[in-house]
């Protein structure tokens, strides 16, 4: 996954969040410390499992706001009835360029948080409440189709503007049993690069892959000691381990260790490892979470032969697809034609915030500084 970006924020001081308010009846309400949302796990497992699609359960959405939590004010909008949730979406106010509401985790991570709902009664309750509080809204990443946009087009009828954005897709593998040896389905270029830098690697010493499910943070760091103990830095070193998001992906690794959900596949040349894939096996699903290597074996290919093994790994325990997760590197498209349609949409009040907003973004764009996309 690619790197994202963070602007500068003011200091939050001591003031309470309150720019609107909701009836002592309304089922709408905005929690913005972590101590509400832990309050909230019982209920959010209930209406997302934890062992469900990543970006949705508690697990992840905790990560991120630990994480994150010095980068920009929480706002967690819950839908509730009859004491049950209904809907949720993970957001965080930030002010500088411009005031808006954003997707938890989506500058970071470019795989952010998502708005989940039970039904379309409780998503219309909730996007009334982001259009009522008269802040612009960003969210990236749902996909498209669904109830989604329409539902933000008619609460924002006559109280600002939605544009909506197709963005870049997500490469994913529909697995089937053709794949438990992914070197018959990859094209001629790259099988023959692969052939050429495993014999290189052989030539060094036998070639090892290992695939350990961790039940606990502890066995998770154990493992992870190993590619410190190298004479040559790791990519992890120099990219995530001193980064926000390097903070993100150890929080959220031991939560999914914990639930069982987490596999640690590792690639050894002579015994001595020299690259590393965290990934996520959840929905009949396998999820790659963070890949990263020796520099010293860069020339090697190392993430490509871990990625091959994996692949033929998650088809041979039955599981339906390979997903990769964040921002798609251009060397993962190899792999597969099968993206994922991914939408975007901003929303803009009729005010001066929703004004500020828009020319943040008009000027952002005409300097080439956001992922591709088109409006639709």
């Amino acid at each position: 996954m690619s790197f994202g970006y963070s602007s500068p924020e003011p200091s939050r001081g001591e003031r309470s969040f309150e720019p609107w308010r909701h009836g002592a009846d309304s089922p709408v309400r905005v929690i913005d410390d972590l101590e509400g949302l832990a309050a909230l796990e019982p209920a959010w497992n209930q209406l997302a499992s934890p062992h469900g699609h990543p970006l949705r359960t508690f697990a992840w959405v905790r990560s991120c706001a630990e994480a994150f939590e010095d980068d920009a004010e929480l706002r967690i909008f819950v839908v509730e009835r009859h004491g049950r949730l209904r809907a949720v979406a993970p957001l965080v106010q930030r002010r500088l360029p411009a005031e808006r509401l954003e997707l938890l985790g989506g500058r970071e991570l470019h795989a952010p948080c998502e708005i989940f709902y039970a039904d379309t009664d409780a998503l219309t309750m909730l996007v009334e409440s982001l259009a009522d509080s008269r802040i612009a809204v960003s969210l990236d990443g749902f996909p498209a189709g669904g109830p989604m946009l329409p539902t933000f087009e008619q609460a924002y009828e006559g109280r600002g503007w939605v544009r909506a954005m197709e963005i870049d897709p997500m490469p994913y593998i529909q697995l089937d049993a053709s794949w438990l040896t992914p070197e018959h389905r990859l094209d001629p270029g790259l099988c023959s690069d692969l052939l050429r830098v495993l014999r290189q690697c052989e030539s060094i010493g036998e070639v090892q892959y290992e695939v350990f499910s961790p039940s606990s943070a502890d066995q998770l760091i154990a493992r992870l000691s190993e590619i410190k103990a190298g004479p040559s830095p790791w990519t992890w070193a120099h990219a995530s381990a001193a980064s926000k998001r390097g903070r993100f992906i150890r929080r959220y690794a031991g939560y999914a260790a914990e639930q069982g959900l987490l596999r640690l596949v590792m690639l050894r040349i002579d015994g001595r490892p020299v690259a590393l894939q965290l990934a996520i096996e959840a929905e009949q699903r396998y999820w790659v979470l963070h890949m990263c290597y020796d520099e010293q074996f860069a020339r090697l290919l190392p993430n490509m032969l871990l990625t091959v093994h994996a692949i033929g790994h998650a088809a041979a325990q039955g599981l339906r697809s390979y997903e990769f997760l964040g921002e798609p590197e251009s060397w993962a498209k190899r792999f597969t034609d099968n993206q994922s349609g991914c939408r975007a949409l901003r929303t803009y009040p009729l005010n001066a915030a929703g004004y500020a907003a828009l020319c943040s973004d008009t000027a952002h764009a005409s300097l080439g500084g956001v992922r591709r996309a088109t409006n639709a």
